[in-house]
């Protein structure tokens, strides 16, 4: 993408501000993700509701704090092998369906090892690093300035504002941050990582520091469970696409990754229903 705005006469400053450092990202990718912030919805008393809807209705066959070890494929079906509370056990299933980011199922054991299309697809995926960043403040302090909390930094963060429009004066800014800036915050200490979100913070909307009463970092790159926030297809490598999503064996794959929304949650939700269906297809 960065060299699609270079041929176009964009200077560095401007590429560095428009791509909040996706400037390796595949021009293609960028643009229809692009085109997916047209128009964002939100699930109405929060986005937690949708997996407390999940739970409630299969509590029974959820199974909680279970660390796969190994995928074992044999005659006719699946063995799952976790670690739960220390104590290995195992699953036996018909077939698999793996929603497993790539970054962390490129190191849990298979048996056999997946098909070679399936393994190059598997480890060479890019999961961007990203830091969410919330700040809570005592009241929202910008309004006052005719500001809507909302905008964009030069250092590569998006900021929002999740308690627009709520009511009471408390509030909450967040720092969306992408790409090389991430991964720099990533290598900060807590102490230090937190102190410079809030220099970044109170350069956007000065006066922070008076009113900041906490904050949370989350860094997807740091989980041992995501390793990566999602998904980032980089110049030529939509081709990977179709083996990304191809069943492999017994075992099906969903998620963001293996979907056409890569990194939204109506992707992970499309691709489950699909892989859902031709599971039970394949079973007759």
């Amino acid at each position: 993408m960065g060299d699609f705005l270079r041929r176009r006469g964009a200077s560095e400053q401007a590429i560095r501000y428009l791509l909040l450092g996706f400037e390796d990202d595949a021009a293609l990718d960028y643009i229809r993700d692009a085109s997916n912030h047209r128009q964002l919805s939100r699930i109405k008393g929060g986005n937690d509701l949708l997996p407390r809807a999940f739970a409630s209705q299969l509590s029974e066959v959820i199974h909680y704090g279970c660390a796969i070890e190994r995928i074992a494929q044999q005659a006719g079906g699946v063995r799952i092998a976790y670690r739960r509370a220390g104590m290995l056990d195992q699953l036996d299933a018909d077939a698999c369906i793996c929603t497993i980011p790539f970054s962390v199922l490129r190191g849990i054991a298979v048996t056999p090892d997946w098909s070679p299309a399936k393994r190059k697809v598997i480890d060479g995926t890019y999961y961007g690093p990203v830091e969410r960043i919330t700040y809570q403040v005592r009241r929202r302090y910008w309004e006052s300035q005719g500001l809507n909390g909302f905008g964009t930094s030069d250092k590569n963060f998006e900021v929002w504002h999740p308690t627009h429009g709520a009511p009471g004066t408390r509030g909450l800014l967040q720092a969306y941050v992408y790409e090389a800036y991430a991964a720099e915050l990533d290598r900060l200490s807590d102490t230090d990582r937190t102190e410079r979100a809030i220099a970044d913070m109170d350069e956007v909307h000065p006066g922070l520091r008076d009113e900041l009463e906490t904050v949370v970092a989350k860094s997807w790159a740091n989980d041992p469970w995501q390793k990566g926030a999602y998904i980032v297809y980089r110049a030529g490598d939509h081709k990977w696409y179709p083996d990304i999503c191809r069943p492999d064996g017994r075992v099906w794959f969903a998620g963001e990754h293996a979907s056409a929304w890569p990194g939204w949650m109506q992707g992970a939700l499309t691709s489950g229903i699909a892989a859902a269906r031709a599971v039970d297809a394949d079973r007759g």
